[in-house]
């Protein structure tokens, strides 16, 4: 006979803590078990009363809204062939993190710092396996990086919580969906069930951040194409000083190894100047110059090493940057 644990009759707790999921008609909801000393009105229930109970909760929300979920979070939890049956029976299209059944499944890639270890690779070796990944791994299994507006690993309002200064939300930015990551960024809804006004302003801050100095329509010039090497010409020389780099995953995660040289008069002098490399690109990759903001009037992108077996890359987006005013 297993241990009993102990849960209350209402046996979930609710939480809104993702911007994420915002948009949907019920709030998110953790159903877990508690160590603590029972309470009035609680009672001990067996490891095989637990998981009854909590497959029917699931199963009598996810068929009340089907097919609406964005993603199911595998917090350390039940993750068995029962939840993955009922994930394909309701929730076919949601993002599974820590997932066992493919096809819809990520994986956290660190802790809730929010910084993602380079290089992050889009497959792995398993499912349900946390970390970096592996570059040559049989699953498609992208990365995600969750970490909260909050100070301290806040996950929750109160009135007197504090929030992360924008300079440190920019560098998460930066090495979470810059490092071919997605981010979820935790938002904290007050005892009102809205967002703060200086936490909005936070977020609204970042949001412009982003729009300014990484967004596609901030690029001095973007290409793409197919090929071991790519060359992105400007229409006059110009100060760069990094580059936003997409792999189209549709074909695969090829590019293994790359380097990023400038010429920096147009071709009169062939000899090109280094100025950056990498190993993972992905989904996105934001690169700065290693020495800084460098004169180009063409930026060339070499795939030094590939998947095995392929013999060119993908290249979604090639995109070049001026220094911008908002870093």
């Amino acid at each position: 006979m297993q241990s009993p644990r102990s849960t209350s009759a209402a046996t979930t707790q609710l939480a809104s803590t993702s911007a994420a999921i915002s948009n949907l008609p019920f709030p998110p909801f953790f159903l877990f078990p508690s160590q603590n000393p029972l309470q009035p009105g609680q009672i001990n229930v067996t490891e095989e009363e637990y998981e009854t109970m909590m497959l029917a909760t699931i199963e009598e929300v996810w068929a009340r809204y089907p097919s609406i979920i964005l993603e199911i979070w595998f917090d350390g939890g039940e993750n068995n062939q029962k939840m993955n049956d009922l994930i394909a029976k309701y929730q076919p299209q949601a993002i599974a993190t820590d997932g066992t059944e493919a096809p819809n499944v990520a994986r956290l890639v660190g802790r809730e710092s929010g910084f993602a270890p380079y290089p992050v690779w889009s497959t792995d070796a398993a499912l349900a396996q946390d970390g970096s990944g592996d570059p040559n791994g049989r699953f498609f299994v992208p990365a995600e990086a969750d970490t909260p507006v909050a100070l301290q690993d806040a996950w929750f309002w109160k009135p007197t919580t504090a929030y992360r200064p924008l300079s440190e939300l920019k560098a998460v930015y930066r090495n979470t969906v810059g490092a071919n990551s997605n981010l979820e960024l935790g938002v904290l809804p007050d005892n009102t069930g809205n967002i703060p006004s200086d936490q909005f302003a936070v977020l609204a801050a970042l949001g412009a951040y982003i729009k300014s100095c990484h967004s596609p329509e901030a690029a001095i010039s973007s290409t793409s194409g197919v090929g071991v090497s790519i060359r992105l010409d400007l229409n006059e020389v110009t100060m760069i000083n990094r580059v936003i780099l997409r792999e189209d995953l549709s074909k695969g995660q090829i590019v293994q190894g790359f380097r990023v040289d400038v010429l920096p008069d147009g071709g009169y002098d062939p000899t090109p100047v280094f100025a950056a490399e990498g190993t993972a690109i992905g989904n996105k990759r934001i690169l700065y110059f290693q020495s800084g903001p460098l004169p180009a009037k063409s930026i060339i992108v070499t795939a030094t090493e590939l998947y095995p077996g392929q013999t060119s890359a993908n290249w979604l987006t090639v995109a070049a940057y001026s220094p911008c005013a908002d870093e």
